[in-house]
Order: C-alpha cells, then sequence, then structure tokens
C-alpha cells in the first residue's frame, strides 16, 4: 500500500489513450484521487483490513452472507408466492410468472422466436403474461365461475384493480376481502397454474378444452390439494 502511495506511484498504470477510458471512468478516477491524496500512513504500522458489516471489525461468516444481499431489492413474493400453500412446481411457475420470465409469445417475438402469436385461450390480441391472466376473455370467464363457486364477489373480473404487471395485478388479488386470505393466495395460484397449463395443452398438444372443464380441473385439484394438508383452503372453498 505504501509503496503504491509514494509519489502518486498508483497513477502511472493508468492509460489515458484505452479506449475503456471514457468519462465516466475519468469521474471516478478523479473522485478516487481526492479520496486517496488524504490518506496519511503511519510508516511503522501493519497494513489491516476492517469489515464494517461487524460491529468488531472483524470477519464473521454471518457478515460474509448478508454482503452477498447488499444492493439485492425487496420483494413480496414471500407472502405471494413461497408462505403460501401450493404445490412446489407451482410455487416456481408463480415465482417466473411475477418476474416475466415464462415465454409468452410477446417475449418470444422480442428474439424473433417461433411464437403462436395471439393469446392461445381468446385469438383476440397478442399473448403476454399480464393479458393471459388478467385481460384475456377466456379466464375472465373462469373467474366468474370461481366467484360464483366459492362465493367471493371480489373475484369478479369488474371488481378488479387491474395493474400495470402480472406482480401488480397479483398484489391486487391477495388484497380482496374474502374468508380466508391465506386461502386466497392458495387459490390465485390454482388457477393461474391450470391457465397456463390450458395455455400449453392447446400450443403443444393442439388440445383445448372448455371453459366449464378447466374450473371442474379446478375443482378437482382443490379436493387434491386439501386431502393434501392444504388447511387454509378447505376454509375458503365450499368443496361440493
Amino acid at each position: 500500500m505504501k509503496g503504491a502511495l509514494d509519489n502518486n506511484n498508483w497513477i502511472c498504470d493508468i492509460n489515458l489513450q484505452h479506449p475503456g477510458f471514457t468519462a465516466q471512468v475519468f469521474t471516478e478516477y478523479t473522485q478516487l484521487w481526492r479520496v486517496v491524496v488524504q490518506l496519511q500512513l503511519q510508516p511503522n504500522s501493519r497494513d489491516g483490513i476492517t469489515r464494517k458489516l461487524t460491529k468488531d471489525g472483524k470477519y464473521s461468516t454471518s457478515s460474509a452472507y448478508k454482503a452477498q444481499f447488499l444492493g439485492s431489492c425487496k420483494t413480496n413474493f414471500c407472502s405471494l408466492i413461497w408462505k403460501t400453500w401450493a404445490p412446489p412446481k407451482c410455487k416456481f411457475f408463480g415465482w417466473l410468472i411475477l418476474q416475466n420470465r415464462v415465454w409468452t409469445s410477446d417475449r418470444l417475438a422480442a428474439r424473433n422466436w417461433p411464437n403462436f402469436g395471439n393469446c392461445p385461450l381468446c385469438c383476440q390480441l397478442l399473448e403476454s403474461g399480464l393479458y393471459l391472466f388478467q385481460d384475456c376473455r377466456f379466464t375472465r370467464r373462469l373467474w366468474k365461475g370461481i366467484t360464483m363457486w366459492v362465493g367471493v364477489p371480489g373475484l369478479l373480473p369488474v371488481n378488479w384493480v387491474h395493474g400495470e404487471s402480472v406482480l401488480e395485478w397479483w398484489s391486487n388479488m391477495v388484497r380482496i376481502h374474502c374468508v380466508d386470505r391465506k386461502g386466497l393466495r392458495s387459490l390465485i395460484i390454482l388457477v393461474c397454474w391450470k391457465v397456463w397449463k390450458e395455455r400449453n395443452a392447446r400450443i403443444f398438444e393442439h388440445n383445448g378444452a372448455t371453459n366449464q372443464q378447466v374450473l371442474n380441473k379446478i375443482r378437482d385439484e382443490a379436493r387434491l390439494w386439501k386431502a393434501a394438508g392444504a388447511k387454509h383452503v378447505s376454509t375458503l372453498l365450499p368443496f361440493s
């Protein structure tokens, strides 16, 4: 450290002619220089490393783990997905769709990859995650049937608070007033999973089901979830 700072030796390796030496790099370089010139070295003291993430300045495994999350963004995925009762594959799908990471037609088209084009369920507009789950006529009719089944008026599409993304739409859905909010979160995952399964069946198997048939599949799957221990789902749904 001392040798590098003596007589500003550290700047000798800087190549101002390098193509990567942009205006931004120059700005950062001058900011660093201002900090470095203020350093006062103690010739008889050894260099040491002090960690800012611990009170005593010493290394700990815990501080190293926390450092991995510096700059990360907090989300509500834990309450929406991970703490909700649902099979792991359904949770993983929910996690992907909330981040717009499933291969709907809009994302495929953006990469010039083969795609189905319009929504496979209603054939009206270009398929996107938001359109498939919030705006598709087939999906909205499905939610009307679910509203009649569970008796939660807020699930009726005309009562939805629309979102600008799947995450915003999903977050609005879980705030709907009902008997059991935890059961509602499971129901949303279940419905979206079945909508996605129906979408894939039409694209890859060329085998489509009617709205009533998909609703029956959701009812059957909900009974299986209840049998597997989804107690909040059993509180919300009238299994009849």
